[in-house]
């Protein structure tokens, strides 16, 4: 498992034209975001995958972004002795991916909510024509004979 959140505050400083035409005034807000992901082994040669990201409420100069989620899950198996792979992921389990946003200025206020296509399925085939990681390893692991010291 593998996770991480910061915490942190945000300052847009003021500001004001040199005209007086517009002004940002200064405000400050703590927010914070975290990610989380985690591989489960299901079988011999099939592993779970598991991820989420959330995104708090952040300020910007003229305006907000609201909160954002989001989950997404895969699965991988091996098979034929290791030499082919077979992946499915969903994205966006949830269907919550959005942006929502509201801006504001002189004489102008807009909310915005956008979003995409997010929920998406992946589906992924692959062959190994060698064995390029085992070569690998038992290199790394000084098993291989053919290496040339220096």
């Amino acid at each position: 498992m593998n996770a991480n959140a910061s915490y942190f505050r945000q300052t847009i400083n003021a500001y004001e034209s040199d005209d007086g035409f517009y002004s940002i005034d200064k405000s400050e807000n703590y927010t914070w975001n975290s990610r989380l992901n985690t591989q489960f082994t299901v079988t011999k040669n099939s592993t779970l995958q598991v991820s989420g990201n959330y995104s708090a409420p952040t300020i910007m100069a003229q305006g907000r972004m609201e909160e954002m989620y989001f989950a997404d899950i895969a699965w991988r198996t091996d098979f034929w002795d290791r030499k082919a792979t077979f992946s499915l992921r969903l994205s966006d389990v949830l269907n919550s991916r959005k942006f929502s946003s509201e801006t504001w200025g002189l004489g102008f206020n807009t909310v915005s909510e956008r979003k995409r296509d997010s929920r998406v399925i992946w589906i992924g085939l692959s062959y190994r024509w060698n064995n390029y990681q085992r070569q690998h390893d038992r290199m790394r692991n000084g098993d291989d004979m053919d290496m040339e010291e220096f």
